[in-house]
């Protein structure tokens, strides 16, 4: 996997600077990405480093109405590599947009949009889009997206998908019937459709409504059904002021075993609420590139063991616009008689770039 990851990027690489002057004065190819390395330490254990993600994407502007974009993925210093994402989108005219190929599923907004280190505020995913909504979450499949302004700020976007089904056995938990590779629904035809519908009133808010629905498990039969619904928001003011927020509920499909005629679900929640203040209204020169950050975060899945909330304060210091030091001290809160002494404190450097 990693050879081939590797050979992936030197090649997509040689092929955009390559070819690119082929295609004319239009063609446009620009490498970016992300990356961050993280210190934590927990009561009882060993103080870590971590270079968790080295993210370089790829985005080649092919002509005006053709976008090619790619992410390699490289987790833990290269020991685990990926490719997160590669599609091609055509805009097919203002409002629509037809993209094919392997995308981030447009599930609430932390998946596909702030779920790179350097924009998402907290070190780590809050569990609303860690066990119910499995991020970095990308399907194959074809989407079609896009926006329609109202009036002013006022606007209307959306995005629906078909794509390749998660897959699984019974009961498994979300995040584990994701699949690294594309060649899936060969047994059963899991594909799934879904979508999200964000209405922008003002400038400020945002409030936006998800769902998808599909098979999961990997057998011929029985089929069952895995539904996801999702609401999110969020409100920024003059770039120094955000709040956010998200609720995600799956309904998963199982056979009960002590009654085989009956079916029944597993109800599993998940939500995140955080806001973010930066400093620099105070006019203080040392507090310019300050930002203060807490995020709360819970799930409640079936049985009291798997109860979890997080409580995430810190602060945020951005050495650039793009690179920031964080450094946040992480309560985990489970019930009480399933409590455990995992607190954690995270020193972390993220950049994009």
């Amino acid at each position: 996997m990693k050879k081939v990851s590797v050979f992936l990027v030197i090649f997509l690489t040689w092929v955009f600077v390559v070819y690119t002057p082929a295609f004319g004065q239009k063609s446009k190819f620009i490498v970016s990405g992300y990356m961050d390395w993280t210190y934590s330490w927990q009561k009882g254990k060993a103080g870590t480093f971590d270079l968790f993600h080295f993210n370089p994407i790829f985005l080649f502007q092919i002509e005006d109405k053709l976008l090619a974009r790619a992410e390699v993925e490289y987790e833990h210093g290269g020991g685990e590599i990926v490719l997160e994402y590669a599609q091609l989108d055509w805009f097919l005219h203002d409002y629509v947009t037809i993209s094919g190929g392997k995308f981030l599923v447009p599930f609430g907004v932390f998946n596909n949009k702030l779920h790179p280190s350097w924009i998402s505020k907290v070190p780590g995913r809050p569990l609303a889009n860690d066990q119910v909504v499995p991020v970095g979450w990308s399907e194959a499949g074809v989407m079609a997206s896009g926006g329609i302004s109202i009036s002013g700020y006022s606007k209307i976007n959306y995005a629906l998908y078909l794509v390749n089904g998660l897959e699984g056995a019974e009961g498994d938990n979300i995040r584990d019937l994701r699949k690294e590779g594309d060649d899936r629904d060969i047994i059963n035809n899991n594909k799934a459709v879904g979508g999200r519908l964000g209405i922008v009133p003002i400038k400020e808010i945002e409030i936006g409504a998800s769902a998808y629905s599909g098979k999961y498990d990997d057998v011929a039969s029985p089929k069952l059904s895995l539904n996801l619904y999702g609401v999110d928001a969020e409100f920024c003011y003059k770039e120094f002021l955000e709040l956010r927020g998200e609720f995600n509920q799956a309904d998963q499909e199982i056979t009960d075993l002590s009654a085989p005629d009956s079916v029944g679900f597993l109800v599993k929640r998940g939500y995140y609420a955080q806001a973010a203040l930066k400093l620099s209204p105070l006019a203080v020169s040392l507090l310019n590139p300050v930002e203060v950050v807490v995020r709360f975060s819970g799930q409640n899945f079936p049985g009291k063991a798997a109860d979890k909330r997080e409580v995430s304060p810190g602060v945020n210091y951005y050495v650039t616009n793009t690179g920031i030091i964080r450094l946040f001290y992480r309560l985990n809160l489970e019930d009480e008689a399933y409590k455990v002494k995992n607190n954690q404190i995270i020193l972390q450097y993220a950049m994009g770039f």
